[in-house]
């Protein structure tokens, strides 16, 4: 979430995929939402955003993506 706050997006997305492959459900949340956003480099999607907070959700964990 550092890296994040940080802007340092790339970074971030690198260590959230990681943390996510692990079956980390927070992460999905973090991915989720920069997916949404188009951040790290990835590109902006609502469709793929959505699966991985409906796998964070599976995971135990409840996402509450923030405004751009």
């Amino acid at each position: 979430r550092k890296l994040m706050e940080g802007g340092n997006y790339a970074q971030a997305r690198t260590h959230l995929q990681a943390a996510v492959q692990g079956g980390d459900g927070p992460s999905a949340c973090h991915l989720g939402e920069m997916t949404l956003k188009g951040q790290g480099g990835i590109a902006a999607s609502q469709e793929q955003a959505a699966k991985l907070f409906q796998l964070a959700q599976s995971r135990g964990s409840i996402c509450f993506a923030s405004t751009p």
